[in-house]
């Protein structure tokens, strides 16, 4: 949890969104402490005295701001001292964790003694003069509002915020099935007349032009209508290298880091050779006609068949009348919806469900008026839908329908009425919001790395119960709740991993967001002197002198330049990526940002991590002679704030220097060391010389390998038993000389995630991992040595998850383990030793029919059937079957499944039959199946004329690839 100085809540609503700062309230009565030995107290009661008129009247600044520049202006001075506070209150928090780490957590007890010191007097000064700096400037900011401002309420008038849970389902597209069922007649139609034949889908913003495309693909793979689908979003930049890159990305994922546009012409006429094709292009923006005809030429010559399509999505007719000089192209222009399906999305956002019943009938006619202002757009109707959801009153709702932004005739009636729910957002949700500006639009923005940069910034405020990152998660799934975030892709366990953000919701971030954040594609900043958070695109000319103008007040850069030899003055970031930067080496400098909590490095040219990188000492108290010495001075931090340090895909790293003092990590939570094919060595922890112990006690996640492939050890594991307090999720990619795993994992009984991947040398499992008695997941995949699995996993009683997947020598899997873990949920096993004819571990899966949930299993040639104690598996939600080679029927025992909601059958090649009529109608709560690369079955299922079809018939969402 982080560790930053608590102010009270009349400050932080009077900054409105500008400081959100997590506080550690184990560190409340330190924090007393530090204020009157340093003489902060009346200071800091001095600000919030400032603040508090300033408070009443923010809300109407915030609204007028849009008409008013003067207004806008006061807001921005006000920012920039709420920023300068942060700092301040930062470095304050920074010297407590100084203390604490040197005394070890002992606050209480030495706070006192420590600040009244001779060694902090002139820290002590400076913090006074900043402080009252700040205050200073807060009085002539009041002082400058010589324009009227209304006293009024906060928004607590809305009604508390209810927070959504972790589960997220998409909502039901309405109103689109006849537009579908149109185009996809039209393709039909249309197949083989041309060798590329064009449909634009044309309309305004919101109407959903892109979820009706992709609604199109799903429907046209459903149907098998062409062989290759590809989707690229074009957007602003109409760059025909780019798009044909995305369309070869998108077809082969290792084909990434091809930039020749002969070589990726090439590939794509391999990839295409004797395919039809469709080729989505979204957000199209270009009217070019000679970009369109270069464009055209280059697709004509790797399409050798006809029958091939293209769908350009677009606002603007001039770009479909443009292509449709060299292609023959056919205009759909995507409809409104009718008021009834606004009125359906917004229910379904509302109450979970479009065909729920409202016991309250004024609130229903509130709402379906606000569902016919919305103008038959769809993201209007979700995004004011998800806003409804959490401020569900009549009051609350007649504010939404008696709004002024309805009247707008400015033309960005839509992204006002997008401000408007962003407006109901409460104030931890707005920053979160706010700050995906950085983030070009279209981009896939990672979960995880994005809570990580919420975290990084402090606007996650801290529960005694919950993680940080669970909180984030929280933060997350309520913005996506609120439609501000979508097309989530998920991993195959169904977690979230990467989200977009529509273009116009795109346009508000950047629109909420001020002056404070900045994307600089041609190296201008122009008046953008107030930017805390800046993205450098690669290829962006970046004047230096600007650069180093802003650098100071940044808390955020992105920079996919070399900017480490411009000597920039970083003193207030908190966020850093370099990620694919053309950077060979990092500045010594790094090391002393104490305010810094996120590093990505990953994908930089980077050899080493350079001796002064680790031999930077940032002492408490530079002038104290002691502070040299380990034996009674004050502790050497580097890095003192960073919570999350990545070192991934660096192929030229080959080690972390020869060190003499080991780096000193205070606050690390997570750290990414993978992909670093060179890397040689590596500790996880060890000794300074005089013998303080590195000891990173609260990291909780760990990601490592694979390193050089020589090595037959693991680098830092023989080490890691200091974590066995803190560590939570250890990740752990193999290579083929690695035989053993340290028996120091044992030790590790705080572990709740345990994941191993491709240790092709690995031929056992040590026993002592039955002592992991919080491992609540267990993956292990591509062992392909692995013979065996050791008796007492099935000691492993809090196990929700297990996985066992390409272990293909594994071929002793003890019977009785399987149905000891009866709190398993999610199992997942196969394929193992081909030359075994039953599958190994399953004599006692039958105990489990009251827990498990997921199973996927895969098989190999010699399995003919599958294995009988499935049948008893009555709580069995999902179920893959992937892999069975000679498997042809399947058992009519399948009707036991009750629960089952969704089968998918992967490449099984010689399945013909399904169960009986009688059985599969058992099957009563079954909404999914999906059966892909199973040829014979496939051409007996087909639509009306196959002697399966009847089987599945009734069966809602059925594919077939």
């Amino acid at each position: 949890m982080a560790e930053t100085i608590l102010i009270t809540p009349i400050i932080q609503d009077a900054l409105k969104n500008v400081i959100s700062f997590a506080a550690d309230k184990a560190f409340s009565f330190a924090v007393e402490q530090i204020c009157l030995a340093w003489g902060f107290k009346q200071e800091l009661a001095n600000l919030e005295d400032s603040l508090l008129t300033i408070q009443d009247v923010l809300q109407d600044a915030e609204e007028k701001q849009e008409s008013d520049p003067a207004v806008r202006r006061w807001l921005q001075k006000l920012r920039d001292v709420a920023y300068d506070a942060v700092d301040v209150l930062d470095e304050c928090a920074y010297k407590l964790l100084q203390l604490k780490v040197e005394t070890q957590g002992r606050l209480t007890k030495q706070v006192c003694m420590f600040f009244s010191g001779t060694n902090s007097i002139m820290f002590r000064l400076k913090m006074a003069k900043k402080i009252k700096k700040i205050n200073e400037s807060l009085v002539k900011v009041k002082g400058d509002a010589v324009f009227p401002l209304l006293t009024r309420n906060k928004r607590a008038q809305f009604g508390r915020f209810r927070p959504d849970t972790d589960s997220y389902i998409e909502s039901k597209v309405e109103g689109r099935d006849k537009e579908v069922l149109e185009i996809v007649n039209l393709l039909t139609a249309l197949r083989g007349q041309h060798p590329i034949s064009v449909i634009s889908l044309i309309g305004m913003a919101g109407i959903g032009k892109t979820t009706l495309a992709k609604l199109l693909c799903k429907e046209i793979e459903k149907k098998n209508i062409f062989d290759v689908v590809a989707w690229v979003c074009v957007s602003d930049d109409f760059d025909e290298r780019k798009i044909l890159k995305g369309v070869l990305e998108y077809l082969d994922q290792n084909a990434g880091g091809i930039d020749n546009i002969d070589v990726l012409l090439k590939r794509l006429e391999e990839k295409l050779e004797k395919k039809t094709f469709l080729l989505v292009l979204d957000d199209v923006w270009n009217e070019d006609s000679n970009t369109w005809a270069n464009f055209v030429n280059r697709v004509l010559k790797i399409m050798k068949t006809s029958g091939n399509s293209i769908f350009v999505t677009t606002r603007n007719e001039r770009v479909a009348s443009s292509l449709a000089k060299f292609l023959p192209l056919h205009e759909h222009h995507v409809q409104k919806l009718p008021e009834d399906d606004c009125w359906l999305i917004i229910k379904e956002k509302v109450f979970g469900s479009a065909t729920s019943s409202i016991s309250d009938q004024h609130l229903e006619a509130i709402g379906r008026d606000i569902a016919k202002n919305c103008g038959g757009l769809p993201l209007i109707a979700s995004v004011l839908g998800g806003t409804m959801r959490v401020v569900r009153g009549v009051d609350e709702w007649l504010s939404i329908k008696e709004s002024n932004v309805w009247n707008s005739e400015d033309g960005n009636q839509v992204l006002r009425i997008l401000k408007l729910s962003f407006d109901h957002l409460p104030s931890h949700l707005k920053k979160c919001f706010s700050y995906c500006s950085i983030f070009p639009k279209d981009f896939d923005i990672k979960k995880d790395d994005l809570v990580q940069l919420w975290m990084a910034q402090g606007f996650l405020y801290p529960s005694s119960e919950e993680t940080m990152e669970d909180i984030g998660n929280k933060y997350f799934n309520d913005l996506l709740s609120n439609s501000l975030f979508q097309d989530v892709e998920r991993d195959k366990y169904g977690n979230i991993q990467t989200c977009k953000i529509h273009d116009v919701v795109h346009d508000l971030a950047v629109f909420v967001s001020k002056n404070e954040t900045l994307i600089l594609k041609n190296g201008s900043i122009g008046e953008n002197s107030c930017i805390r958070h800046l993205r450098v695109l690669s290829g962006a000319p970046v004047d230096p002198t600007i650069l180093r103008g802003v650098a100071p007040k940044l808390h955020s850069l992105f920079s996919e330049v070399d900017f480490c030899n411009l000597s920039l003055d970083l003193k207030s970031i908190r966020s850093l990526s370099l990620k694919a930067a053309d950077v060979d080496q990092l500045p010594a400098s790094l090391g002393k940002l104490k305010h810094l909590r996120y590093l990505d490095v990953s994908g930089t040219k980077i050899k080493a991590l350079p001796k002064s990188f680790t031999r930077l000492k940032f002492y408490l108290d530079k002038s104290n002679p002691a502070s040299s010495s380990h034996g009674g001075g004050e502790l050497i931090t580097l890095f003192p704030a960073l919570k999350e340090l990545r070192i991934c895909e660096m192929d030229n790293l080959e080690e972390w220097a020869e060190i003499e003092e080991m780096v000193v990590f205070p606050r690390l939570e997570i750290l990414q060391i993978e992909f670093c094919s060179r890397l040689k060595t590596w500790s996880m922890a060890g000794e300074l010389s005089g013998g303080v112990p590195w000891t990173p006690h609260p990291l909780k996640l760990l990601k490592m390998g694979p390193f050089y492939s020589e090595l037959e050890e693991f680098p830092g594991l023989t080490s890691i038993h200091p974590l066995h307090t803190s560590l939570e999720t250890l990740q752990l990619y193999g290579w083929d000389k690695v035989k053993s795993l340290p028996h120091q994992l044992q030790h590790l009984t705080t572990l709740k995630e345990l994941e191993l991947w491709n240790f092709n040398g690995l031929e056992a499992l040590q026993e002592g991992l039955g002592n992991l008695s919080s491992l609540a997941s267990l993956r292990i995949e591509n062992c392909n040595k692995l013979k065996s699995i050791p008796e007492n996993i099935g000691e492993l009683r809090s196990l929700t998850v297990l996985e066992i997947i390409n272990c293909k020598e594994l071929r002793s899997f003890p019977e009785e383990c399987l149905g000891r873990l009866t709190h398993l949920k999610e199992l997942r096993v196969g394929p193992f030793w081909s030359e075994l004819e039953e599958f190994p571990g399953f004599a006692s899966v039958g105990h489990l029919h009251t827990s498990l949930e997921i199973l996927e299993i895969r098989g190999w040639d010699k399995l003919k059937s599958l294995p009988q104690q499935l049948q008893y598996l009555t709580t069995l939600r999902e179920l893959w079957l992937l892999s069975f080679g000679s498997l042809e029927a399947l058992p009519e025992w399948f009707q036991n499944l009750s629960s089952l909601q969704d089968l998918r059958i992967r490449y099984c090649p010689n399945l013909m039959h399904l169960p009986s009529v009688e059985a599969m109608r058992h099957l009563s709560n079954l909404q999914i199946l999906y059966i892909e690369y199973c040829p014979k079955l496939k051409e007996r299922c087909a639509i009306e004329s196959g002697p399966e079809w009847s089987k599945i018939s009734q069966i809602p969402d059925i594919g077939f690839w």
